[in-house]
This record gives structure tokens, sequence and C-alpha cells, in this order.
């Protein structure tokens, strides 16, 4: 059965984790791995504004964006959207 399903054989033995329980585990790793993601690209952002010598004002407007926006972007508090 195990063979059939794809599925290990510790699948069916009882105490062991179950398919559905390694697939919650790898959604909570992706959850994780974007909010890790969004704080580097954050940071990258924010470094190179400071090394450009460009205020939090004034990148702001020549991006189009709020202030306030921006700088959740630079500590990764919110997701930078693939398009705007």
């Amino acid at each position: 059965m195990a063979y059939w399903l794809e599925v290990p054989v510790s699948h069916f033995i009882s105490g062991t984790e179950t398919l559905i329980d390694q697939l919650a585990q790898r959604t909570l790793d992706q959850d994780e791995y974007l909010r890790i993601r969004d704080r580097m690209i954050g940071a990258q952002i924010r470094s190179g504004r400071e090394d450009a010598g460009f205020t939090l004002e004034y990148l702001a407007e020549r991006a189009g964006l709020e202030m306030l926006t921006l700088q959740r972007y630079e500590y990764g508090q919110i997701p930078i959207p693939l398009r705007s």
C-alpha cells in the first residue's frame, strides 16, 4: 500500500508523523522563509539607500511610495509586492 500511495511505510505506523503533519510543517517553514526573505530584502534596500546618501523621504518620493510604506519594507514588516 505504501508503494501504491507513494508514502513511506512509517506513514502507517502509529506514533509517527503523518503525511498531513509533514505538509503542515512544510507550510510553517515556508511562512518563516518568506518573513526572513522580506527582512533580508528590506535590509538591502535600507543599506543601498544609506550608501547612496538618500533620505527615506527622498527615496519614497522617487519610488512613488508613502514614506511609511517604504520604511515598513526596509524593516521587513510588510512584504514587497512583485508588482505595484
